[in-house]
């Protein structure tokens, strides 16, 4: 958590406010198989799982912190985080005066707060580059973020130098599990500029709540929120909240073991994802 008190220096004071063919969908009128191999290729293109053994997410609580953005708006972002806890149906907000492990800023000039980050704490660079390679630094994108995850016992014990997986890892059991320890979104207003706010925060809501990859142009068609910067659509037409898919994503994320391996997580995750996209449509009908 260190690097968060160095991040905080910098930005005190003011500021200016898995590969594949793109998803198209044709719910509710697929089949179910059809919907599982659809669900199966978005899950594998959303989630940022590099270098891990695990699903990472929250643990019961988040504590939001916005800054740069006018106080009169607060209110809009912070709706859309309370939208996506409640569709992980195990998280919630924090008391008043928590921890903040949450922090969005908006900015005039993302890569001009990435630099200073960069020359006045060169270490957590570093760590930035290898964590998430190095592309939140250059990339000219609209929001840019990054996680900090712990290892955690299954029982929330602290994991030291993997002591807890030899000691309780089983067949089933991995022993640990990757908590979302605190997550930092940098929106640039200049290249989000034309979008409305309610999409931003919605976009910044959906990759609070999970580890989120960055979309690299896959998701244009798909059913999420996620794809609104992929799209060549005017910007006032984004989407302005999560869809049903992506409220199935965090509801099935939320729901699978969080000590069980990638491979069992990935069958139980797409298989929830599943379930509960076909339950909201069958109440939209």
């Amino acid at each position: 958590m260190v690097w968060l008190f160095a991040l905080m220096l910098f930005i005190s004071g003011p500021v200016v406010a898995d590969e594949g063919d793109p998803i198209i969908v044709s719910a509710p009128s697929r089949s179910e198989g059809t919907l599982k191999q659809q669900v199966s290729q978005f899950s594998r293109q959303v989630a940022d799982i590099t270098g891990q053994e695990q699903f990472a997410r929250r643990g019961s609580t988040y504590c939001p912190r916005i800054i740069g953005l006018p106080d009169p708006y607060h209110r809009i972002i912070l709706t859309k985080l309370e939208h996506a806890a409640k569709a992980t149906r195990k998280v919630r907000a924090g008391p008043a005066g928590c921890q903040p492990d949450l922090f969005v800023i908006f900015t005039s000039d993302s890569a001009g707060l990435l630099k200073q980050i960069q020359l006045g704490n060169p270490g957590f660079v570093r760590r930035l580059q290898s964590d998430a390679k190095a592309r939140q630094l250059h990339a000219r994108a609209p929001v840019k973020w990054w996680y900090d995850t712990a290892l955690i016992g299954v029982d929330g014990e602290p994991v030291i130098d993997g002591a807890t997986y030899r000691t309780n890892a089983s067949l089933i059991s991995s022993g640990i599990a990757i908590t979302l320890a605190s997550i930092v979104v940098i929106v640039d207003v200049g290249l989000s500029d034309g979008y409305p706010l309610d999409s931003i925060a919605s976009y910044v809501a959906m990759i609070a709540f999970a580890q989120i990859q960055v979309s690299a142009g896959r998701l244009a068609k798909a059913p999420s929120i996620l794809g609104i910067f992929d799209r060549v659509s005017p910007r006032l037409d984004a989407l302005r909240e999560l869809t049903v898919w992506d409220r199935a994503y965090l509801r099935a994320l939320y729901r699978i073991p969080p000590d069980r391996p990638l491979w069992r997580q990935r069958a139980r995750l797409n298989a929830a994802m599943v379930e509960a996209i076909m339950e909201a449509e069958r109440a939209d009908q």
